[in-house]
């Protein structure tokens, strides 16, 4: 199976499951269907966000073109030439030294390729369906760059799985679980997906996607309980004591720091090697 069929196997698959026991409880038509597909959300929810794009037209077409014709950029160019002249030793389960900028500056422009692929994978068609049926566009990703912890970060992250994910997942654990278990539970989830994407593509997988994932979902568990000790013991909350940017700072160096768990099933298959044809298909 090539990557593009394993690639479009998750979102597919969560999208196909989420719609189908929504559809047992809200009735669905054609445009319905469409909205929840590229956004998450019905057509009466998609018309409440304000943080979206509104009047989809020839107008806003063309001021989206220059960030488009950079990720394409990106897309042309990157990849090859990491690949060729900072090529890296992909180790199972591995970590960045917190200090080896080398290693972090690599993979975050490795990271840059999967976020221009994604983009350009989603933007097109979700653009296209948004205007046919006259409601609004969630851009796939909301302002990662300045996240302050990592809770904001993982909610902006892909912004229509997110929808999918915590409709199937946490909407029916919370109740029983509660909200740090049920996090654990759409992350271990959400591992096992890409792992199964993994596996599609390759043959079989080393389960580092959903090592990744839950050890997101317990630094986001002990992120909650530092930041309610931390209000309780110093009366304040943290982000009105620490500033912004050395919050968004920390949250970034810890994605990088454990992004080879994440990145190094895909690096190993020289996945970004063929993302620039599968993006512009």
């Amino acid at each position: 199976m090539s990557f593009e069929e394993a690639g479009n196997a998750l979102p597919m698959l969560l999208r196909m499951i989420d719609i189908s026991l929504l559809g047992k409880k809200t009735r669905l038509d054609t445009k319905e269907y469409l909205s929840v597909w590229i956004s998450g959300t019905t057509i009466k929810d998609n018309l409440t966000r304000s943080d979206w794009i509104r009047d989809i037209n020839f107008r806003t077409l063309v001021s989206l073109l220059p960030l488009i014709l950079f990720h394409l950029s990106v897309l042309a160019f990157l990849p090859h030439y990491l690949y060729t002249f900072h090529p890296l030793e992909l180790k199972p389960f591995d970590f960045i030294h917190p200090f080896d900028f080398y290693r972090l500056s690599i993979y975050a422009l490795h990271g840059l390729v999967l976020y221009s692929g994604i983009l350009m994978g989603l933007i097109p068609l979700g653009l296209f369906i948004a205007y046919v049926l006259g409601i609004q566009y969630q851009w796939p990703f909301a302002d990662l760059l300045s996240s302050t912890s990592l809770q904001q970060f993982w909610s902006r992250w892909n912004r229509s799985i997110n929808a999918h994910l915590k409709r199937l997942t946490y909407d029916n654990t919370v109740p029983i679980f509660g909200k740090l278990l049920s996090t654990l539970f759409v992350f271990l989830f959400s591992g096992v997906l890409h792992d199964y994407t993994v596996y599609l593509f390759q043959g079989h997988t080393d389960w580092e996607q959903v090592a990744f994932f839950v050890l997101h979902a317990v630094l986001m568990i002990v992120e909650v309980i530092v930041f309610k000790l931390f209000k309780l013991v110093v009366g304040a909350s943290l982000h009105r004591v620490v500033p912004k940017p050395i919050l968004t700072v920390g949250v970034l160096w810890l994605i990088l720091i454990t992004s080879p768990l994440f990145l190094n099933s895909y690096l190993r298959n020289h996945v970004f090697d063929d993302i620039f044809s599968i993006a512009t298909q």
